[in-house]
């Protein structure tokens, strides 16, 4: 019987582990081109299904109607509110400012929306 010493065990995985890797099978990318049409079986049992908020509700068009989370369903606020450097300090900011909260906004946040 042949006795191989630690070290020549250990090259002889890394080589046989680095011939594998090259040399082994490979994948390739699953997705299409840009531009192709995504047809073949679907990977999931929920991606043909059609459902849920985005497809039932359309946005309206034109501007969105301030504070029309008070309408069923709809989770609006600060729609149509300012945004000016000269309204900060306030609660809500942005990159532009902060957003100018008129006395309604004040009152019905002091309020938890209706929610006490």
């Amino acid at each position: 019987m042949v006795k191989l010493s630690k070290t020549t065990m250990v090259v002889a995985f890394l080589l046989g582990a680095l011939l594998l890797g090259f040399l082994g099978t490979r994948e390739g990318f699953m997705q299409k081109d840009a531009g192709m049409p995504m047809d073949g079986p679907a990977m999931g049992p929920y991606d043909t299904v059609m459902g849920g908020w985005m497809s039932s509700e359309h946005m309206p068009v034109g501007g969105l109607p301030q504070n029309s989370f008070k309408e069923e369903n709809k989770l609006m606020f600060l729609v149509g509110n300012e945004t000016k450097p000269e309204c900060c300090p306030a609660a809500f900011t942005t990159d532009s400012g902060c957003v100018c909260l008129t006395s309604a906004d004040s009152d019905l946040m002091a309020r938890r929306g209706g929610n006490k």
